[in-house]
């Protein structure tokens, strides 16, 4: 009754439903919401239930979706096959700024997955994976996926993937912030996230003053010799 009394709502914007045990059933009515209410930019639904089936359900209608800038999904019980369509929505989405999914049930293989969205990705900047066990090979994917990806400034993981992993990925997102630092115009709703959402990158770009063209040749560089430091 509560997702059909929004069904087309045309000044709703935020959607905040959090510890509210909506379950898969839940999911779907917030899926139905992504497709008929056009101006919803932010929808927090973490401690809910969904598990795999529900996030299916949000991802299918977040495909085609050109409105959201923020999702969060915090601990629903999402294990790898939930992660897939996570995966799977990022690789199509070209929206999406900001996801966190913290503290599910996914494993090496779900984060691969979502790592390899990365590399067509190239609108996310935040995304929360930690609180899951993705060890070193899910580590490894990011970074392999970052070597190609220009946008993700914030990634936040486990300290399982190792210390040389982590070091090579918190380069390779400076990087990042510094090339995106140099065109805002790509970024035009960033004032829209959550706060904190964005807390890394701003301090990672507050004094850095580079033209754009040097950026990109030295991020590329910089990106390929870290991955050859892993091999």
């Amino acid at each position: 009754v509560f997702f059909k009394s929004l069904r087309g709502n045309t000044s709703l914007t935020t959607l905040c439903l959090s510890d509210n045990r909506i379950g898969k059933k839940g999911a779907k009515g917030a899926a139905d919401l992504l497709r008929s209410c056009p101006k919803l930019t932010h929808l927090y639904l973490n401690q809910n239930l969904i598990s795999d089936e529900g996030v299916e359900e949000i991802c299918l209608a977040l495909k085609n979706n050109t409105n959201l800038l923020q999702l969060e999904l915090n601990g629903n019980g999402i294990g790898d096959r939930g992660a897939a369509s996570i995966g799977g929505m990022l690789s199509n989405n070209g929206t999406l700024m900001a996801l966190s999914i913290a503290g599910n049930n996914i494993g090496k293989q779900g984060s691969g997955v979502i790592a390899s969205s990365l590399r067509w990705n190239q609108m996310l900047q935040c995304l929360g994976l930690n609180g899951s066990k993705i060890g070193e090979d899910g580590g490894a994917a990011f970074a392999k996926s970052l070597s190609l990806n220009t946008t993700l400034m914030d990634l936040r993981l486990d300290d399982d993937i190792g210390t040389e992993l982590s070091k090579t990925i918190d380069a390779m997102l400076k990087l990042n912030a510094i090339s995106c630092a140099m065109r805002p115009h790509a970024f035009k709703n960033t004032k829209g996230l959550r706060k904190g959402s964005l807390r890394r990158i701003s301090s990672s770009t507050r004094s850095v003053q580079v033209r754009k063209t040097s950026v990109q040749k030295t991020s590329k560089k910089e990106k390929d010799r870290s991955l050859r430091s892993l091999e």
